[in-house]
């Protein structure tokens, strides 16, 4: 689905990107429009993810995107509406609701650990603010080796709390800046303790209400909207693999926030423009050290720019945003499958940024049939090397997969529509990639070593 709110010449027609540019940068005309959309159809048909995008240019949608399917088993497609789950982009919305509380006197970003939880190692030496910039030095609860052994169940507040305190601290309050997804859980329960509502409904009240964001909210809230969300997914090979959900009362506050790519670039547009918090808070989230503001994380020094990304699931947000002369556009790229690492939302940078900016081309995935799938069947080796590739059928018959002499057990093939094959061999972490010649007879590796089929 697109949605062009735009004028174009082509008709009025995604582990967060912010650009703001100046006059004589190059804006997204008709054209970026064009090359955008080509290459998110290149994505679609590469079929090695799904998911949505969103564009904003300061506080208007500009371009919007979604593919590939919420519900592989029944077919239910992304859309305009599809909620993701947005991982640790959720310590974002945990940092404004904390200083939406600063800046109504509930608290201060000096108020110690230990008015709250005062069983949590030296929490009298650890401030607000110290855990909003990951500087408490509280062990990371994701690094629990047990962690995920517990994972997908549900767990009360208090027993959450005993896990990270009995892991004490990694460093001294203040020393240093080391990401802990502790801080953000105990900074949602804080936010509770000092209001006296849900961390959800803090969220609602204080965000969405008067952003008007419907699709947005904490998946702990028992108010939350039902039946939006999307499934995720793993490892399509050749079909999409379902991924175990995390029960959310695990990453309270932390990773527990859903939403859509649009809603995610409204909220960081109006967060900017200093509609949720002042400027003089903005300031504060915006300040770095190591890299770590407050929600906020500085990507490049040099050019100013700032990422946010988050995974849990099958589920990946990655956010990049650039400011100058006060000027925003931001973009969102949010996933519920990805096959492999890909960042889409860097390519909209390089299309905002750079006139010249050339986007790589993407191989698109084919589906041969069985008769097809029969002719490559067979033994390919090359004596000299001692190399052996053996392309075999699935045991359901449904794909291709290879054997190497790297490794007994067959993996998939992906087949492209240029008659080209990949795999990924020694433990499914090494890819390869190889063509077969029309007759059958020879199979060519990228490199260009030749194995022949053997009779």
């Amino acid at each position: 689905m697109i949605k062009l709110i735009r004028d174009l010449a082509m008709g009025s027609m995604l582990s967060l990107v912010i650009v703001s540019c100046s006059e004589d940068t190059r804006k997204f005309q008709s054209n970026t429009f064009a090359e955008l959309d080509s290459f998110v159809s290149s994505v679609e048909g590469n079929g090695g993810c799904m998911g949505a995008i969103s564009v904003y240019d300061g506080t208007e949608e500009v371009y919007e995107r979604s593919w590939g399917y919420s519900n592989v088993l029944n077919q239910v497609p992304n859309g305009e509406e599809t909620c993701y789950r947005l991982g640790s982009v959720s310590n974002l919305y945990t940092a404004v609701v904390m200083m939406k509380l600063v800046e109504d006197g509930k608290l201060s970003l000096d108020s110690k650990l230990s008015e709250f939880f005062p069983s949590i190692v030296e929490a009298p030496k650890i401030s607000v603010e110290d855990m909003l910039r990951h500087r408490s030095g509280i062990f990371n609860i994701f690094f629990d080796l047990n962690y995920w052994s517990y994972y997908r169940t549900s767990m009360s507040k208090e027993d959450l709390v005993a896990k990270i305190q009995s892991h004490g601290l990694v460093a001294a309050p203040g020393s240093k800046s080391q990401v802990s997804a502790s801080n953000y859980i105990l900074l949602s329960m804080i936010a509770e303790q000092v209001t006296g509502q849900p961390y959800g409904k803090l969220v609602d009240s204080l965000i969405c209400v008067p952003l008007g964001l419907q699709n947005t909210y904490d998946g702990n809230y028992e108010d939350s909207k039902e039946g939006a969300e999307a499934n995720s997914y793993y490892d399509k090979k050749p079909d999409w693999n379902l991924a175990d959900k995390t029960n959310l009362s695990t990453v309270y506050g932390e990773s527990s926030m859903i939403s859509t790519p649009s809603e995610v670039a409204k909220f960081v547009s109006a967060v900017l423009a200093g509609k949720i918090v002042t400027p003089q808070s903005l300031e504060l989230m915006e300040k770095f050290d190591n890299g770590l503001g407050m929600g906020f994380y500085q990507k490049n020094n040099e050019d100013g720019s700032l990422s946010i990304s988050g995974n849990i699931d099958g589920f990946f947000a990655d956010v990049v945003y650039f400011k100058n002369n006060g000027r925003n556009m931001v973009a969102v790229c949010l996933l519920n499958g990805a096959n492999r690492p890909f960042s889409l939302v860097s390519h909209v940078v390089d299309l905002v940024t750079d006139k010249n900016a050339v986007l790589p081309t993407l191989k698109q995935l084919t589906e041969l049939s069985a008769d097809e799938e029969n002719e490559y069947v067979g033994v390919y080796s090359n004596k000299q090397y001692a190399i052996t590739f053996e392309i075999v059928k699935s045991e359901d018959g449904k794909c291709l997969k290879l054997k190497t002499s790297y490794s007994s057990n067959p993996v998939y093939m992906e087949c492209y529509k240029n008659g080209e094959f990949s795999a990924e061999i020694v433990a499914e972490e090494v890819p390869v990639h190889f063509s077969v010649s029309d007759d059958k007879h020879s199979l060519f590796l990228d490199n260009g070593m030749e194995l022949v089929r053997e009779s």
